[in-house]
């Protein structure tokens, strides 16, 4: 655990703040124990196939799908909100109902079901990992046949532009859009102070030990994250409830805020705005 986490988690938790822990699996028992009882209010973890094997191969950590299972069991046994992640990619995306029933009969009530964001060294592995339209619609879609007969909580936290996946069309899960606003993103502080407007963008704003949050947080190029939009939505009548899939990636990518989201640029059929 990083060395002034439990601080951090105190000190937000002082303020009636929510924190959340975003975690790979392998801290400690006696870590996640001491965050429990601080009152962190969600852990995140990750568990990406059924199959052991397959998770440790996309993780790239040999024994890590072993040591997620024992921290998601931990978890529950203490009766702390865990929500199991899955990061759908073409290694795992014909698992997600057997993944679901594994992760169901370890007690876990919540999934986040993501799309694979790209980004880093994902964009060298493209083709190995990242789902087609019809493809991430399909593992979608065997979700939300199987959430509520599992008693599972799923969402999708990685927005994806509407004119590729419709939330309608699948009204069992929660499929989110990116916040319109400072309020409502997922504020992301490491263990060394660095903030980021939400877990997913790779860009550093400040420092809780250098500069005030107000001070970070109202920054322009805070407000710029929020009021440009992508050329190619401008006319679209979605645009308000989709905002253009997720920005961080367009960040990670290297691209202006004003490109659309790369997963556009991925598959060009599905380019038109309605």
């Amino acid at each position: 655990m990083a060395e002034r986490l439990p601080e951090l988690v105190l000190t937000a938790r002082l303020a009636s703040t929510d924190v959340t822990i975003i975690s790979n699996g392998s801290g400690s028992l006696e870590d996640y124990g001491i965050l429990v009882d601080l009152g962190v209010s969600v852990f995140e973890i990750p568990f990406h196939h059924s199959v052991a094997s397959v998770h440790d191969r996309l993780t790239r950590t040999p024994g890590s799908a072993g040591k997620a299972r024992i921290s998601l069991e931990y978890l529950v046994g203490r009766n702390a909100c865990v929500i199991a992640v899955i990061v759908l990619t073409r290694q795992n995306a014909d698992d997600v109902e057997t993944t679901m029933r594994s992760l169901a009969g370890m007690g876990v009530r919540r999934v986040m079901l993501n799309r694979f964001n790209l980004g880093g060294e994902g964009f060298d592995h493209m083709g190995e990992l990242t789902l087609l339209p019809d493809e991430l619609g399909q593992a979608y879609q065997t979700a939300n046949d199987f959430a509520i007969e599992l008693g599972l909580r799923v969402t999708a936290n990685v927005s994806t532009p509407w004119c590729i996946i419709d939330p309608l069309d699948y009204p069992s899960l929660h499929i989110t859009s990116c916040a319109d606003r400072i309020e409502l993103m997922p504020i992301t502080v490491t263990g060394l102070g660095d903030v980021r407007i939400c877990n997913y963008s790779p860009v550093i704003l400040g420092n809780i030990y250098q500069q005030n949050l107000d001070t970070i947080l109202n920054q322009v190029s805070v407000k710029d994250f929020f009021e440009t939009i992508p050329h190619i939505c401008t006319d679209c009548v979605r645009y308000l409830r989709c905002l253009g899939g997720c920005k961080a990636v367009s960040q990670q990518s290297g691209i202006p805020l004003c490109d659309h989201d790369p997963v556009k640029s991925a598959f060009p059929t599905y380019l038109s705005a309605e």
